[in-house]
């Protein structure tokens, strides 16, 4: 044991040091056993960086490399930058310079075995280093890469074989404080300096402390040599169970023990042979593992191997599972491993080196269909080309049976999307008739075919009959356990069922439902976050909805995703274009623009051009609108029906108004004519017919809009969503007054203060009118006697009521009828909606939920509700304790997400969430060592001692000495 603690301590390396001091890029070439892989470990470890560190054990392609990379940011709990590069292969780099550079802190990448990228794989490696951003550092290692052209000119820092070398004074403190000099000099001859062979001579001589090295043996030999040396005396048979254990590159001790023996763990420990720890794996330097794979005969045992693969695999390395399969060339064993995972396993290793493996299993993929289908599963709506191109290669191999019906109903779902529903419908029928009731997620894939084709018909009967498929869809995935798509088929119902039917208040429980599944901050759930603030705009709640959107849109710049960017901002411009800004939707819009991606080219990228030119007809930026017309028309998946819309709604306010008619009238029965936006075109409708000069008819088509919108629930849904018709129909529009009675007011409190009824601000002005309503909201109903006394309190009774009639006259002209008597009091009136109630409601769902949705909830919750209550009333006595109460409540809510974000090791999200817990709450000892103890994960010690240190002199302001934890914080630090 004392060998093994000797041969594995780190040498310090300050001559390397001093040569890359000050170069982001730092190039490490040499031949296996120079200590590449460990010194350029000592510069992850050494620095102030959070860090991924890359290994590569196969040859890699571009898209391989970048699926690498995810895998080493999730590993390293950097799941920002991780989710940056998901998508397409083209921009992937691009993404995540965009999310390094968005993060306030730098980030260290390693790639190691450099030498196994092909030329796209440099490229890529190339544009990583020229663009590296300030602050942050690449290490590339491997043995032929300084030929490569890594980083600009002065950027780089390369160190070859002569500068990793051992020189006397390391080959001393490497041997021991007790060698002689003669025996350094011998080393250092016998060796050049050459790290494996000198850390192999000093397990010799703890083995063996007369051991002298032998001076004739030069050359790459040497290893060889002291290996002989140091297994001199073993038998044959043990010497053989080391032998091949070295063919693994991950060691535990179930691989041990199966492929060594009973004893080989002991063994591996007496010998003495270096290894390193890297979490629940020991690792054999590279150079040790072929010099005793290359003296041993014979091929490694195809059964271990096999079972070592599997091993890795249940133990979360996939990547090292194929690796391993794939360099023994092993391509049944590897298609029977890519059958047994699940999809999402394959979609985590990265569709780039899933193709890979394919090409490489070839037709052995026959015997196992599986492996086909998870493939397919796995680009599920993040590469419908190359998922289209595997569903087709698989089914034309696979003969009838359940993986058959498991491609076709993928097939089915990617024709409904491309638009064709009748072949779509087809294909999901006759896998359900098909399919056994066991073959849970074929049933669920094939019924969502089904509902999106029935969706896309519109009418009320088709869409019962899609809500009845998407209901089935959804209890066949909560019994397969497969959330995601759980959580897709809840999206599905609530947009394309309950949002179709104006049921908003039905499609906003089915998205929070959806979004608050357990799947972590994904790009799934940030895009649901845009169809649910669309949800929330319908309701008028769109403070809330922008909050949340906004949320989105930070993360999505953080990871520099495009589609997640493009549909926040795509929603923003929504919520700016109800409330007449046309600055603020210029803005929104804009960023899609600045932000593009290939979701721009596909059908998602033609509606964003349509709505665009929509919110700027609504608005009356005629140039803009004819500009974004201009792109929708010269879009390549262009919709006729959607583009009919368009030139209906731009018609009903200029051009002929009978021919405007017409083109409304014939959008009913198309895949675009809602049941729930049946008030809409009748307001077009009516605005043309006024054009037209039939005031009566304009008239019944009002009466016959404001009825719908009375049956949905949401009367004021016209002075929100089409204000500008509002006032074009005002000759035939109900008075004002009769109309404000009926809409509901919505109260901002967390943030902001304003009030808002039928998309008009109608807020009380700053003074004893803003207080008032700012009392009954947080108190309810209050006697008016204990009101004057908060308002006037130097006032008598007589004085007191009359100033407050005075008060309640002047609100009730510019609010309504927002606040009622109760006998001696004063309260609210039901029909003023209050974000503060709303956010004590969720909170209160989040911690009554059962732990498998409690964290989305509470994220959900946050999303919308995590600003401070009034903030500009902060010194008032009467708003003390609400602001206290709430403020408990946000970090409550603030601490679940955190735990959620620990035992998914997304160590970056529990970071920044404890980071705004403690701006919130900066007393609080505990959430300090939290964050530290996250910190240190990641490698940022210099950071986690400021931390450390902010809590310490927190608490000594205190007068308080700091915790058993924040010392043993303070002592790692």
């Amino acid at each position: 044991m004392a060998g093994q603690r000797t041969t594995n301590a780190l040498l310090s390396r300050r001559r390397l040091e001093r040569l890359i001091e000050g170069k982001p890029v730092v190039v490490l070439d040499g031949p296996g056993g120079y200590g590449k892989t460990t010194f350029g470990e000592q510069l992850v470890t050494g620095v102030e960086m959070a860090a991924a560190r890359v290994r590569l054990a196969q040859p890699t392609d571009g898209a391989g490399l970048l699926d690498a990379i995810v895998r080493a940011c999730r590993r390293a709990g950097l799941n920002d930058l991780a989710n940056s590069i998901v998508g397409p292969a083209d921009g992937g780099i691009d993404r995540l310079l965009g999310a390094m550079a968005q993060r306030s802190d730098p980030v260290v990448l390693m790639v190691d075995e450099a030498q196994l990228l092909g030329a796209d794989g440099v490229q890529l490696l190339a544009d990583l280093a020229a663009d590296l951003p300030d602050r942050c550092r690449l290490v590339v290692a491997g043995r032929g890469v300084a030929t490569r052209r890594f980083g600009r000119p002065g950027t780089v820092a390369v160190l070859d074989a002569g500068d990793l070398a051992f020189d006397a004074a390391e080959v001393a403190e490497v041997l021991g404080v007790a060698v002689s000099d003669a025996i350094v000099d011998a080393v250092v001859r016998a060796t050049d300096g050459w790290p494996a062979a000198v850390v192999l001579a000093a397990a010799n001589r703890i083995s063996d402390p007369g051991w002298h090295p032998d001076t004739r043996t030069g050359g790459r030999r040497i290893v060889e040599v002291l290996l002989d040396q140091l297994l001199a005396d073993l038998p044959d048979s043990t010497r053989g169970r080391l032998r091949e254990l070295a063919r693994f590159p991950l060691l535990d001790a179930a691989v041990i023990d199966h492929v060594g023996g009973v004893g080989a763990a002991v063994t591996l420990i007496d010998v003495g042979l270096p290894t390193q720890q890297f979490g629940r794996w020991s690792v054999l330097p590279d150079a040790i593992r072929e010099g005793l794979v290359g003296s041993g005969a014979g091929a490694a045992d195809p059964l271990a191997v096999r079972w070592v693969a599997f091993h890795y695999a249940d133990s979360g390395e996939l990547a090292a599972a194929t690796s391993l399969l794939a360099g023994e060339g092993d391509t049944q064993g590897l298609a029977e491993l890519l059958a047994s995972r699940h999809w999402s396993e394959l979609e985590a290793l990265g569709l780039g080196t899933v193709r890979v493996l394919l090409e490489l299993v070839g037709d052995t993929v026959v015997d196992h269909p599986e492996a086909m289908l998870n493939a397919v599963r796995a680009a599920d709506r993040r590469d419908p080309v190359l998922k289209s191109s595997w569903a087709t290669w698989a089914i034309s191999m696979c003969s009838d049976g359940p993986v058959r019906r498991g491609l076709q109903a993928e097939i089915a779902i990617e024709a409904v999307r491309l638009g064709e529903i009748d072949g779509a419908e087809a294909g999901a029928r006759a896998v359900l008739e098909a399919a056994e009731s066991s073959e849970r997620v074929t049933r669920g894939r094939a019924l969502i075919a089904l509902g999106m084709a029935h969706a896309f018909r519109t009418t009320p009967l088709e869409l019962h009959r899609a809500e009845i498929a998407f209901d089935e869809a959804i209890a066949n995935f909560a019994l397969a356990g497969e959330v995601r798509w759980q959580a897709y088929a809840l999206e599905r119902t609530a947009y394309l069922v309950a949002w179709k039917r104006g049921a908003y208040a039905r499609a906003a429980e089915q998205l929070e439902a959806a979004i608050t599944l357990p799947r972590g901050q994904t790009r799934d759930r940030l895009t649901a976050i845009s169809s649910y603030s669309e949800v929330l705009c319908a309701l008028g709640r769109d403070d809330e909805a922008r909050a949340a959107v906004q949320e989105a849109l930070a993360v999505g710049r953080r990871w520099g995703d495009t589609l997640v960017i493009g549909f926040s901002a795509w929603a923003l411009a929504w919520i700016a274009t109800y409330r007449e800004d046309v600055a603020a939707t210029r803005d929104a819009l804009r960023i899609v623009d600045d932000n593009p991606g290939p979701w721009l080219d596909q059908t998602a990228g033609h509606e964003l051009l349509v709505d665009g030119a929509l919110m700027m007809t609504m608005l009356g930026d005629l140039a803009l609108r004819d500009h974004y017309m201009q792109r929708a028309a010269a879009h390549p998946h262009t919709n006729a029906d959607l583009m009919a819309l368009l030139e209906a709604r731009v018609a009903v306010v200029e051009g002929d108004p009978v021919r405007a008619i017409q083109q409304v009238e014939a959008l009913e029965g198309t895949a675009y004519a809602d049941p729930g936006q049946l008030w809409q075109r009748s307001l077009w409708l009516a605005a043309a017919e006024l054009r037209a000069g039939n005031t009566a008819r304009a008239a019944e088509l009002v009466r016959q809009s404001l009825y719908a919108t009375e049956q949905l629930g949401l009367d004021d849904l016209p002075e929100r969503f089409e204000a500008r018709l509002v006032r074009l129909l005002e000759p035939v529009w109900p008075r004002t007054e009769e109309r404000a009675t009926k809409s509901v007011a919505h109260l901002t409190m967390l943030g902001d203060f304003a009030l808002r009824r039928g998309g008009a601000d109608c807020t009380p002005t700053q003074g004893h009118g803003a207080t008032l309503v700012k009392l009954l909201a947080l108190r309810g109903a209050s006697p008016t006697e204990q009101l004057i006394d908060t308002l006037w309190p130097d006032a008598d009774l007589v004085t007191g009521k009359a100033r407050l009639r005075n008060l309640l006259s002047r609100i009730r002209t510019q609010c309504g009828e927002i606040i009622e008597r109760r006998a001696e009091a004063l309260a609210l009136s039901d029909e003023v909606n209050v974000d503060v109630d709303d956010f004590e409601r969720g909170a209160a769902e989040v911690f009554a939920a059962d732990s498998q949705r409690r964290a989305g909830l509470a994220r959900l919750v946050l999303d919308a509700h995590s600003r401070e209550l009034l903030p500009t009333d902060a010194y008032e006595d009467w708003a003390a304790s609400a602001r206290e109460r709430i403020k408990r409540r946000q970090l409550s809510l603030v601490d679940i997400v955190v735990d959620d974000a620990f035992e998914r090791g997304d160590l970056d999200d529990a970071v920044r969430s404890l980071d705004a817990a403690i701006a919130i709450e900066p007393l609080e000892e505990g959430r300090y060592v939290r964050m530290c103890e996250a910190l240190l994960v990641q490698g940022r010690r210099a950071t986690a001692r400021e931390v450390g240190e902010r809590a310490s002199t927190m608490l000594d302001e205190l007068g308080l000495t700091p915790g058993p934890a924040l010392r043993a914080v303070l002592q790692t630090v």
